[in-house]
């Protein structure tokens, strides 16, 4: 037990000598230099662009979920704690009936999701994350869903899910 308090002893003054003595510049990171995933990076956008690609985002997130059904229930979409626009939901289904907004969803709805996103977190002008969730109404008593972070990036003009991090609730 003493050597392993020397060692440590040992271990720290050299991390302190070594930071007292290293030139400062060597410890800093220019903005160029920033990880990839750092959330400093805002993207090359102007708002009214970026409004528009927050759209793009979560119709490929929506799409990303709902191709993963078989068969299809009926989807009811919240984003940022609202309904989508009729037009946003026209994107997604078309004429398709299984396409709902968000506030028509209960517990009781037979067969049916309920997506929710967060906003935009963007990482990059070709990289974001989106928390979301997924809420089943099937019998669970209030059970059954996920929720957890979306993984984007924009190649060739599309949106896409790289991947999705989650956590059962």
């Amino acid at each position: 037990m003493k050597r392993l308090a020397i060692l440590a002893g040992f271990v720290i003054g050299f991390a302190v000598v070594g930071y007292l003595f290293l030139p400062r510049k060597s410890l800093e990171l220019s903005p160029s230099e920033f990880p990839a995933t750092s959330r400093t990076v805002p993207p090359p956008l102007l708002h009214a662009e970026r409004s528009a690609e927050e759209l793009n985002i979560y119709e490929a997130i929506f799409r990303y979920r709902i191709n993963h059904f078989s068969p299809v229930p009926n989807v009811f979409i919240s984003v940022n704690g609202g309904d989508p626009s009729d037009e946003f939901i026209s994107r997604l289904g078309g004429d398709n009936a299984l396409i709902h907004k968000g506030s028509g969803w209960t517990r009781s709805s037979r067969h049916s999701i309920l997506l929710s996103t967060h906003p935009v977190v963007w990482l990059s002008g070709t990289a974001a994350e989106v928390m979301g969730s997924a809420t089943w109404a099937d019998n669970c008593r209030g059970r059954c869903g996920d929720s957890g972070t979306y993984h984007l990036s924009k190649n060739l003009g599309h949106w896409r899910v790289n991947g999705y991090v989650h956590s059962l609730f």
